[in-house]
């Protein structure tokens, strides 16, 4: 009997992956453990592995599919076994089968089609209740299907990318279920501008001012642990590292590479890896490792005339930091004025983990921390 291949659960925050290549074509040999397809997720591309060893005996869902958890996409069993709309392969979705044909009589006006292939058609955007279905007893067929799909007037407009699809679930995701708090500061950069000065001098490169907050934050992380847990189905999840996002965006695209155990990490070190992580989302080659377990972002508008703004703190985080431009501002001191180099940085929070008092001193040492020559 053949063995139905399920897209396995990747632990992604978003319902929905897209299959984008198949690595494996029908009838080709299969091993237990070889790659059959490439999906994207959370604008990760990540290999799907086979779970059975075989032939390939079919491919259920086309490449540039969207996809849910648990949805079958191929078959794999002996060479020449037939499938007959996953019913052999899947004797208990067959006996489903049975009651969806009931149900379907009753509001599709007696439409015959598998569980399956009417999810099928739903993806595909055929109307199933005016198709002529050309299998035993008039029953559609997956062939129908595709078929009926290429005759399907298509609307204008250009759809949404996976990642902007991504972007705009887990914007709305934050929105729902994150009560954030909002603290702004501002920052004297001079002496942020100094240790980026010595650091190209000593390393012959220039070193980002991202890494620089990243190495800050992590520091910061290191004396209020409360900043590295995250919220999990009511459940408080704490983490030992400092595991920090760093938001990069290339025309409509947004990624969010993590920089882990940022605190046993130097500056030039951690400059270094996020070029890397920033190349390969360049190149959409991030892995869903690379883009998981941070609790907090990082995001920096200064080479804009941005003065400040506010980031959606990502689902799964507790926290965001959003840095804007750096200004000559007047200061006074001790009754004489002054212009010194500030950035304002909003520091974010979700209010359910993290109070008030707690979001400041968190802020207050961070400020303390970029402050010190």
């Amino acid at each position: 009997m053949a063995t139905a291949i399920k897209m396995p659960d990747l632990g992604t925050t978003v319902d929905t992956v897209t299959l984008i290549k198949w690595l494996k074509n029908e009838g080709e040999t299969v091993e237990r453990g070889e790659p059959l397809c490439e999906i994207q997720t959370d604008k990760a591309v990540n290999e799907v592995e086979s779970i059975a060893k075989g032939v390939l005996l079919r491919q259920e869902v086309t490449e540039g599919s969207e996809i849910k958890q648990g949805t079958t996409i191929a078959y794999i069993g002996r060479e020449g076994e037939t499938i007959e709309d996953g019913e052999a392969a899947q004797p208990a979705e067959a006996e489903m089968d049975k009651v969806e044909i009931k149900t379907a009589v009753e509001k599709s006006d007696s439409v015959k089609i598998s569980p399956m292939l009417r999810n099928l058609a739903e993806r595909k955007g055929v109307d199933i209740s005016k198709l002529p279905g050309s299998g035993p007893g008039g029953k559609i067929t997956r062939d129908d299907i595709m078929r009926a799909q290429e005759t399907t007037p298509k609307e204008n407009g250009e759809p949404l990318s996976q990642g902007q699809r991504s972007v705009a679930r887990q914007v709305a995701q934050s929105q729902r279920e994150i009560p954030a708090i909002d603290l702004i500061a501002q920052i004297d950069m001079g002496a942020v501008i100094k240790l980026r000065a010595k650091l190209k001098e000593e390393s012959g490169q220039k070193i980002t001012f991202d890494a620089i907050f990243v190495s800050a934050v992590a520091k910061a992380l290191k004396e209020f642990p409360h900043f590295r847990s995250r919220l999990v189905d009511e459940k408080v999840i704490c983490s030992d590292a400092a595991n920090i996002g760093v938001a990069v965006s290339f025309e409509h695209e947004l990624y969010i590479p993590v920089i882990k155990d940022a605190e046993n990490k130097t500056i030039t070190e951690i400059d270094a890896e996020l070029q890397k992580l920033v190349e390969k989302a360049q190149q959409n080659k991030l892995t869903l490792d690379q883009m998981t377990d941070a609790t907090i972002t990082i995001s920096n508008l200064g080479m804009f005339p941005v003065r400040a703004f506010k980031m959606i703190i990502p689902p799964g985080q507790i926290a965001a930091l959003s840095i804007g431009g750096t200004q000559a501002v007047p200061v006074i001191e001790n009754n004489e004025s002054s212009l010194i180099q500030a950035s304002l940085v909003t520091l974010s929070t979700d209010h359910r983990l993290i109070n008030g008092r707690e979001a400041a001193e968190f802020l207050t040492r961070l400020k303390e921390i970029l402050e010190t020559p």
